[in-house]
């Protein structure tokens, strides 16, 4: 008898040593996910109007020290409390490097979904 079992949608990471598990068809995490693209959008677009206006080293280290507490907070909305304190553990928290931990979290949960979808598109062979 054939049997029905539902497809996993969990993704695992490994972010600096530490493990985390992402439900990627949670309704929780797509929320973060596009508030977290609206407000980056916002955020940068005001970065480099400040940066062209002005240039004011006071208010850009200000503007880049709001992004960066951000981005942290948009790490521990996706993976858990105090996530981004546990991977930036003894380290200096820059933009880049947050930037560059959000970016893999993303990559990571699109490349997931993209793999589970894949199995629904139209005319192509059946994958397994």
């Amino acid at each position: 008898m054939a049997a029905f079992k539902f497809q996993n949608s969990m993704v695992s990471l490994d972010i600096c040593g530490h493990k985390y598990e992402v439900d990627t068809t949670s309704k929780e995490l797509v929320a973060h996910l596009q508030q977290f693209a609206g407000k980056a959008l916002e955020m940068s677009k005001a970065l480099k109007s400040s940066a062209d206006q002005d240039g004011n080293t006071e208010t850009m280290d200000a503007m880049v020290k709001d992004s960066v507490q951000f981005v942290l907070d948009s790490i521990d909305a996706m993976l858990g409390q105090d996530a981004a304190k546990q991977i930036f553990e003894g380290r200096v928290v820059t933009l880049e490097d947050a930037c560059d931990v959000i970016t893999y979290i993303i990559q990571e949960i699109e490349a997931a979904r993209a793999k589970r979808m894949e199995r629904y598109k139209p005319g192509r062979e059946r994958r397994k």
